[in-house]
Order: C-alpha cells, then structure tokens, then sequence
C-alpha cells in the first residue's frame, strides 16, 4: 500500500495592488503544495482561490532504503476532503511517475476531475490506468499551447512548451484575480531537442513582461555551474557505447 506523508502547509497571498481586468471576483489566494519541495517525486501542488481549487500534477515519490515494505509515496489529500466539487481541474505538466504516478490512487477521491495535458502525457496516463480496472475513465482534455482555456471565474489557464528529457513537456501560466503565476514544470534549455519542438523563448519572454505575481521554478541541479547537454547528444554518445559493446 502506498504510504501518505503530511501535508505541507500552505502559504496565502493576500490581495496585493495587482488588478485583472479579467476577473471581478475578490479574496484569498492559497498555494498548498502537497509534495515536490525539497525532495524528489510527489509533485503536486493546490491552488485556491475562494472555494476554485485547481490541482497542478499528481506524482509520487519512491521510498528510501529505511521504508522496507512501502513501493511508493502519494500526496496527503486530506486537505481536499469536503472540497471534491469544488475542484476544477488537474493540471499535468508531462509524463513521468514523479508527476503522473499518484492519479489512479487519487482521481477517484476527488471526484474525478476534468484532466488537462499533451498527447503524450495522456497516452502515459492512459496506459498505466489499465493496471487498475475498477476505476472510472478519466476526463482527460489534450491541450493546444498558448491558447488560453477558461477553468472557472477565478482561474483560467495557458500551457506553454517547455523541454525536458521527456518529450511533450508544458510549463503552465495560471490566470487569477490577483495576478498571473508561472509554473514551468520541470525544464531543461534544449535547442536541439529529440522529437520535440524547442521550447519558444520569445512566448516566454512575453509572459515574463506581464504581470506575474509568483514564479514556480523546477531547481533541480540549479547550484550547479554549467549548461545541461541536449538529449541528442545523450542519443549520440549511446550509440558511440552500443556500437563498442
């Protein structure tokens, strides 16, 4: 059985000078991540404003060597419990079980959700959903980046491409009353991906120049000097170890 740790307490943002002409609605936005700070696995994070509550991946963690017995680690959801209607949508920023893991555990216990994602991280989420046969088909909803999809009064949406070691990878822009958060999900700079478009740093460049209230990094190796290797150069150096072995 998997194995649920404590929620991690949330951080509120209170109205702040930001204004949207978008939104009229006013209170308190909640950002409540439920895993992925200071560890590895179990990303997932809630953003809340009033009673709109969007969910932003659903991981899980493997165990450390001192967890004999434990295959794996999901989100404490405890904090949803009562708030299932309230919930309008998960969010996937790509495909690996750190991000995707935990939804045939979850989506069932929150309501099932509408589920937005790229082609590839559906097909993934698909395919592990046929280990669990009792569940409900998933609601899931393929993106087309950089159009923006409206959640509810208080949230609206825009997927951006990012890139990464998987290939259909998004960083996400989160619309709301008090002003637009960046999440990149997790991200390398690529400018000769692997079957994948290269990220469009102009598109970034003009989200940064709006208003944004919060930027919600990937830092994974950031106190690292150095640039990262394209993955077509981690397939060129295999194929140099294949053709010697």
């Amino acid at each position: 059985m998997p194995r649920r740790k404590k929620t991690v307490k949330y951080f509120p943002f209170k109205r702040s000078v930001l204004k949207s002409k978008t939104f009229y609605t006013q209170g308190q936005l909640k950002i409540i991540p439920l895993g992925g700070l200071e560890e590895v696995g179990r990303n997932s994070m809630i953003f809340e404003y009033d009673k709109d509550i969007i969910i932003v991946d659903m991981g899980l963690q493997f165990p450390e060597e001192d967890m004999p017995g434990i295959d794996y680690i999901i989100p404490n959801i405890s904090y949803l419990k009562g708030k299932e209607n309230n919930i309008k949508a998960v969010i996937i920023t790509h495909g690996h079980y750190d991000h995707i893991g935990a939804i045939p555990h979850i989506m069932s216990k929150i309501g099932n959700p509408p589920l937005y994602t790229g082609c590839l991280t559906a097909a993934l989420i698909q395919k592990r959903q046929e280990e669990f046969k009792n569940l409900a088909k998933l609601n899931i909803q393929i993106v087309d980046p950089r159009k923006k999809i409206r959640l509810s009064n208080n949230f609206q949406i825009e997927f951006f491409r990012v890139n990464h070691n998987i290939p259909d990878s998004f960083g996400v822009v989160i619309y709301t009353p008090l002003g637009s958060i960046v999440h990149t999900g997790d991200f390398k700079f690529d400018h000769n991906p692997v079957n994948d478009e290269p990220a469009d740093l102009n598109h970034l460049a003009q989200i940064g120049a709006r208003e944004v209230l919060a930027l919600l990094s990937d830092s994974t190796d950031a106190e690292h000097k150095g640039h990262q290797i394209s993955e077509s150069k981690v397939g060129e150096e295999l194929e140099i170890i294949f053709s010697h072995a």
